[in-house]
């Protein structure tokens, strides 16, 4: 586990540490032109409450084109399961639906979690230079740092804040429990359309907490 060592003329020094941690994961796919002009002729419907538009189709990732795509997300999903969480190798994740959002300017995702799902993924295909929106993060509600209480704060950080932006460009994946409440801000550009691809991941394999292998496992299941 990391400290977090903080000293000041006032204070003794002192260790911070950050207590079961929702783990996001970041990285960045180089996305080609072919694959913006093919999302950019796909079938969308409007979804409501200034959400912008969704593809017909929420397999999105089976089609032929996003082939070489697909398969640097589900690298992405192995390092940030096997690699940084240590999940076991025998358990296997894969994609379970797909799908991509177009937002055009003023358009917005409301905060939300998937269902159905373990972990989520976004990836920007395409974000104008001049949008200046967010991907942002929301703390449960059980997160409270002062229980009832809301005192003000001289400035937030990541112990004290509620919310946690990042400020995506073409290119960037995001991976996160689907549980994990999320939004887009406002997008800003007034010259080109926003293009998200979003989907679900799921896991197959013999789920045990099981540690004795002489012993038989009262919480198994095989999916």
């Amino acid at each position: 586990m990391k400290f977090n060592n903080i000293a000041n003329e006032e204070t003794d020094k002192f260790e911070m540490m950050s207590l079961f941690p929702k783990p996001v994961f970041l990285s960045n796919i180089f996305i080609d032109n072919h694959i913006k002009d093919y999302v950019e002729r796909l079938e969308y419907y409007q979804m409501s409450n200034a959400s912008g538009k969704l593809t017909n189709n929420t397999y999105i990732l089976e089609d032929e084109i996003f082939n070489p795509l697909k398969n640097q997300i589900v690298s992405n999903i192995k390092s940030y399961m096997h690699k940084v969480l240590a999940v076991d190798d025998s358990i296997e994740f894969y994609i379970t639906n797909s799908w991509v959002t177009l937002h055009e300017h003023g358009d917005l995702a409301q905060p939300h979690t998937h269902s159905n799902s373990l972990i989520s993924g976004t990836l920007y295909i395409n974000i104008p230079k001049d949008d200046d929106s967010l991907f942002q993060f929301h703390s449960p509600d059980s997160h409270k740092l002062f229980g009832m209480f809301q005192p003000k704060v001289k400035s937030f950080n990541s112990w004290n804040g509620r919310v946690c932006s990042v400020k995506p460009e073409t290119g960037t994946l995001i991976l996160f429990p689907s549980d994990l409440s999320h939004s887009t801000t406002e997008m800003t550009s007034k010259t080109d359309n926003r293009y998200c691809l979003a989907f679900n991941v799921f896991l197959k394999g013999d789920i045990s907490n099981q540690e004795d292998s002489n012993k038989g496992s009262i919480n198994r299941v095989i999916i």
